[in-house]
């Protein structure tokens, strides 16, 4: 696939994520060998390779744009970069559309995963016992920096009146005059990152009796850390208040943290035939996971090896008499790749000894086969997160009076991302499934959830805290904790048609008009997930986000609606240098009420055996009831999760159309041919 994404069109018309050239491939070989020594004695062999390569550019411009009078003008920017990589920077204006390009683009994500596995089975009557090794090789080819081509912004501080600045000032005459406000530039290399991942396992299946089977197995698993083909990786050393590469004293080795050697997982599961209907069965595992971290928090784009550059001009400074960075100027003088300064950057930091996250897993569920070929099943699924991965911020200093900077507890960085494996999760739940195999024209699923999910962050990318000195205090209701569920499924061939109830005998325009008609439909039906409330006064003055004060009272009102979901009376600004009372994610949003309901025409075709016609009506949404959305998702404003706006409590946009979900009403027409 190579398509060109056109450039920005004006807000209202919208335009690409990555404007210019983009292009993505991808390449998979699989082989498998079985051999088969003895009929009770059985060995596999599977080997495979997949590669997927994503490369967007900039809209093509001439070599050295930015940076020559023949272009843009702009020194400091193409220097660190290929030509190819050249492009137009992004230029904000107050009053006026973004001009030129966005996104951080160039970008480049190759990655090649190389994947073996043996396995071998022995049969030995009442056990079957199955062990085998599997091994993969992950490599990440990266480079995707925030402004590769610079980032400028006017605002009109520069023109406006100093007696009487209200109303003053445009930003297109700044850029005109090319006195910027503010600018910034990112300058990341190619990097390659690589791994080891290698697991050992060994498996009984027992069966004890002709109702009892037991299952039992462990597993060994053995993930080396990330590492860079030219030991591109720095990390940060807190003793030593400093950034240092791999491969130094103060980082030793040719990684940022340790492999673990005892990551075993142990598995258990049972199965009793209580009579020839009913069956109970049990499970518990222990697993681990390796989930790959974003290749921003590996260490690769860490000083000296990648860095920013910033501008920051005063409006209230004489550019003609004051330290001032003119746009003429820009980014000069060049600083060597691979040898940024630190100062005032914002870094990642590794913990070097940390256990790896893991999962603990377990279920008990009760199977009853019912007439009408349907099978009820009645569950507890459970699990239990630890040492799940936290991206806080340590670098945020108390709350209090002055300058944020000299406060920090290390002053020399801005943000470090912490990257520790500190967190935890737990989940519960009840789960009723009905399922009806298709006899009759009719079949259906019905599954039902009661459960509850807490944990301090959902993911690794909302894995702050409001105070990293107390990570309890987040603890709360998961992002998407949805406590109850039913969604139903069901296909209904209408007894309509030859063969069929009504119209036994029908054949000819008879069958073809009013035979083969079929209706299908997923029904959702549950309680939102929650969201927490901030403040619209931010009193910590330490660059962190504060939730608001609970005050008491019920903080949901009576009749819940998009005019106001939540009682803002029930919380407060908190005072000055406290963090906010209120727990995270307190609040329950809306929920889903959605009935999607399709009606398929099917006409045999007799050219061919088994050929079909298949005439689909599909209407999502049936009812057209809006499916609002939480503050601050899918498109909506956060302001009806803060106190203190004039949209405190409300909720003010619905669904997801970028991805068609929980949409308003849409109709689709659809053909398909079977052959």
């Amino acid at each position: 696939m190579h398509p060109y994404n056109p450039g920005y069109f004006p807000q209202y018309a919208g335009g690409p994520i990555y404007p210019g050239p983009y292009s993505s491939t991808g390449t998979q070989a699989v082989v498998g060998y079985t051999h088969i020594f003895s009929p009770s004695f059985l060995a596999e062999f599977r080997a495979g390779y997949s590669r997927l390569n994503n490369l967007g550019q900039p809209p093509p411009v001439p070599s050295g744009f930015m940076d020559h009078l023949g272009g843009v003008g702009i020194p400091g920017i193409d220097g660190y970069g290929a030509a190819e990589n050249s492009g137009v920077a992004e230029f904000s204006i107050t009053g006026v559309d973004l001009v030129g390009g966005s996104g951080n683009i160039q970008f480049i994500k190759t990655t090649d995963n190389f994947q073996t596995s043996y396995h071998l089975t022995k049969n030995l009557g009442k056990h079957t016992i199955k062990w085998g090794y599997d091994l993969f090789r992950r490599e990440m080819n990266t480079v995707q920096s925030g402004t590769p081509s610079g980032t400028f912004s006017f605002t009109g501080g520069f023109t406006q009146n100093p007696a009487s600045p209200s109303g003053t000032g445009s930003g297109m005459a700044d850029a005109l005059l090319g006195l910027d406000a503010s600018g910034g530039l990112t300058v990341w290399q190619e990097v390659g990152t690589k791994r080891w991942e290698h697991g050992l396992y060994i498996q009984d299946d027992y069966r004890v009796t002709n109702k009892l089977t037991v299952n039992l197995g462990l597993r060994w698993e053995i993930t080396t850390p990330w590492t860079e083909e030219h030991n591109r990786l720095a990390n940060f050393v807190p003793s030593a208040d400093n950034v240092f590469p791999v491969g130094t004293p103060q980082v030793p080795g040719n990684s940022l943290y340790y492999t673990n050697w005892a990551d075993f997982g142990p598995r258990f599961g049972a199965s009793y035939a209580l009579n020839d209907k009913t069956v109970i069965r049990a499970g518990i595992g222990y697993f681990y996971d390796f989930t790959s971290v974003s290749v921003n928090s590996l260490g690769t784009e860490n000083p000296p090896f990648s860095g920013s550059l910033a501008i920051t001009n005063s409006p209230t400074l004489n550019p003609a008499t004051s330290t001032f960075t003119p746009l003429s100027q820009g980014f000069l003088p060049y600083q060597t790749i691979g040898q940024f300064n630190p100062a005032g950057l914002s870094i990642s930091y590794w913990l070097p000894h940390q256990p790896d996250s893991s999962v603990q897993q377990r279920n008990v569920s009760l199977q009853r086969e019912l007439p009408f070929d349907t099978i009820l099943t009645v569950a507890y699924a459970g699990s239990r997160g630890e040492h799940l991965t936290l991206s806080p911020n340590i670098n945020i200093p108390a709350p209090g009076p002055g300058a944020i900077a000299p406060r920090r507890p290390y002053p020399v960085f801005a943000g470090i991302t912490n990257l520790q494996r500190s967190g935890d999760s737990y989940y519960n739940g009840l789960q009723v499934t009905g399922e009806k195999r298709f006899s009759h024209g009719l079949a259906f699923l019905a599954a039902f959830s009661w459960a509850h999910s807490i944990d301090e962050a959902s993911t690794q990318a909302s894995g702050t805290v409001q105070n990293i000195l107390c990570y309890v205090c987040d603890r709360g209701s998961s992002d998407f904790d949805i406590r109850r569920s039913l969604v139903l499924s069901w296909s209904y061939e209408l007894p309509i048609g030859s063969g069929k109830m009504i119209g036994k005998s029908w054949t000819g325009v008879q069958q073809a008009v009013f035979g083969g008609w079929k209706l299908n439909s997923i029904d959702t039906f549950q309680t939102g997930s929650p969201f927490s409330i901030t403040s619209g006064v931010n009193t910590l003055n330490n660059g962190a986000s504060q939730r608001a004060n609970y005050i008491g009272g019920d903080s949901l009102v009576s009749n819940p609606g998009p005019s106001l979901w939540w009682n803002p009376a029930a919380f407060a600004t908190p005072a000055l240098y406290q963090y906010g009372t209120s727990g995270r994610n307190i609040v329950t949003g809306p929920g889903t009420n959605e009935i999607d309901l399709s009606l398929f025409k099917i006409i045999p075709l007799k050219w061919r055996e088994g050929m079909r016609l298949e005439l689909r009506t599909e209407v999502f949404n049936l009812f057209n009831k809006p499916q609002f959305d939480n503050p601050g998702e899918n498109g909506a404003g956060s302001g009806g999760g803060t106190i203190g706006l004039p949209t405190s409590g409300t909720l003010n946009y619905a669904g997801n159309p970028a991805f068609f979900q929980r949409t308003s009403r849409e109709i689709q027409l659809a053909m398909k041919l079977y052959f």
